[in-house]
């Protein structure tokens, strides 16, 4: 098996998979609010040295590294609200290319309650 994160992001990607013949078994659709993404994501920061992502709030860093941590370009509020723009128009036009594989599952928990939801569903 594998797993396509955040692909396919238009139609076009939905269809070439189709016709390559490439089986999918489950599309798994995270519900979350917008405003949380945003939240999520903007949040995030790089430690340059390590490679290790953290959140200011959902999982801080250690105190001694704070000062060297990068906020990455495109989780700027500014980058983020385009990118999720693009994803909602696009979003119902791909479900419909993986119609009777997708399965809906509430995003807005912590990581270990929506990790567990997720291998529950495909259980």
């Amino acid at each position: 098996g594998f797993i396509l994160d955040g692909y396919p992001r238009t139609k076009a990607q939905a269809r070439s998979l189709r016709n390559l013949g490439v089986s999918i078994d489950a599309t798994i659709v995270l519900d979350v609010p917008d405003n949380q993404l945003v939240e999520r994501i903007v949040g995030r920061r790089l430690d340059p040295v390590t490679g290790k992502i953290y959140h200011l709030d959902y999982f801080p860093p250690p105190k001694e590294i704070v000062n060297r941590l990068e906020h990455r370009s495109d989780d700027r509020v500014e980058n983020v609200a385009p990118r999720i723009r693009s994803y909602n128009s696009n979003v119902m036009t791909i479900l419909r290319e993986m119609q009777g594989t997708i399965l809906r599952i509430d995003g807005t928990g912590d990581v270990a309650g929506v990790s567990a939801e997720v291998e529950k569903t495909l259980r």
